[in-house]
């Protein structure tokens, strides 16, 4: 069985030289924080929808987009049981990882959520 793991992007930017000293994350970790993230939208999904129609009128067509789309998926009702690579795409922006028990979650409109 393959084992993945993500690393900065900035580790080894230059060659022969250490960019950054943080060590590798095991994928599974990072989707676990992923999921944690959609499960606490999920909890809140009427506020989410609320703040997300506020984002639809920005004049950024991305964020708008976005939101759009992350409005038609909550709008499902769904409940997150497994990782999707397209909703990753949808929903993020960015992953902070700060060391290997806590990884910040950005999602393009705005909010971020720590694990």
């Amino acid at each position: 069985m393959k084992r993945y793991v993500w690393q900065c992007s900035k580790k080894y930017k230059v060659k022969g030289e250490i960019g950054c000293d943080n060590d590798h994350v095991d994928e599974r970790d990072l989707y676990e924080a992923f999921g944690q993230m959609v499960n606490k939208l999920l909890e809140n999904r009427e506020d989410s929808i609320i703040r997300l129609r506020e984002q639809i009128k920005s004049e950024d067509s991305l964020l708008t987009y976005k939101s759009e789309q992350l409005i038609n998926v909550l709008e499902l009702n769904i409940l997150y049981q497994e990782f999707s690579l397209e909703l990753f795409r949808l929903m993020v922006e960015k992953l902070l990882v700060m060391d290997r028990n806590i990884i910040v979650v950005y999602m393009f409109e705005g909010t971020s959520i720590e694990n």
